[in-house]
């Protein structure tokens, strides 16, 4: 399947997301922030990047932003458990600058996995 990394700070919903993907097939590296996590893409690059928004030390669009431009065939997924308002603002922020898609929290993992899926079939 795919190469995965989830860069996502609730260490128990990294967790879950870790097993659901895990469950289906994929190869799953994990950071808590996105200082870790592009010293894990650095090393390890992948086919998917899911990326918090709000994160301490390195936020989300610090880190999508440096996917794209390290990594530019990465897909990326941004999310966010923020408020509504403020993550229509960060998601707009996301895609602008490299995210393909966003989903905000909570999701059902059913709605991860289809994305996933449209993302690794998608030739753009």
């Amino acid at each position: 399947m795919a190469r995965i990394i989830i860069v996502d700070d609730d260490t128990p919903f990294r967790e879950m997301l870790t097993e659901v993907l895990i469950n289906e097939g994929h190869e799953i590296l994990d950071a808590s922030d996105g200082n870790i996590g592009m010293e894990v893409l650095i090393l390890n690059p992948v086919d998917v990047a899911i990326v918090d928004i709000i994160m301490p030390n390195r936020d989300g669009i610090a880190t999508i932003r440096d996917i794209k431009n390290l990594f530019p065939k990465t897909k990326i997924i941004a999310i966010s458990g923020a408020a509504q308002n403020m993550d229509e603002g960060n998601f707009k922020i996301a895609k602008t600058i490299g995210a393909h898609h966003s989903l905000p929290k909570p999701f059902r993992p059913s709605e991860l996995i289809s994305l996933i899926e449209k993302l690794l079939n998608s030739s753009s």
